[in-house]
């Protein structure tokens, strides 16, 4: 819990930030599928992104904001109930243009291609 309220504070300092705003656009929507669930996420260009999970872990809506810093994404959930450890997080590796990597979970989550934003 106490690593979360870092990782807000850390994203509150980086949307402060001006610096770099075109390259770290980020969009697209990705999907993953362990522990009997898919897992979903959309990016947006204007810094927020949508969550959704069917199946074992339930259905599940959410939505909230992200910084892209380099390669590296970090997530600001409106539902903070949601972070919790073997769930989702709040930071994630940007691995190429295809996937996003969960830094803690180590779960990939690739790009669905016929998705446009």
């Amino acid at each position: 819990m106490i690593k979360n309220k870092i990782y807000g504070i850390i994203i509150l300092l980086l949307i402060g930030c001006k610096s770099e705003e075109n390259s770290n656009k980020f969009s697209g929507k990705f999907n993953g599928y362990w522990a009997e669930t898919n897992w979903q996420y959309k990016f947006y260009s204007n810094n927020e992104f949508e969550f959704k999970s069917e199946g074992h872990y339930g259905m599940v809506r959410s939505k909230g904001k992200y910084v892209r810093k380099q390669d590296s994404l970090f997530l600001t959930w409106i539902d903070t109930n949601l972070v919790r450890d073997g769930v989702v997080n709040s930071l994630y590796l940007i691995d190429g243009d295809s996937c996003i990597i969960d830094y803690e979970l180590k779960y990939d989550y690739c790009k669905i291609r016929e998705w446009s934003n």
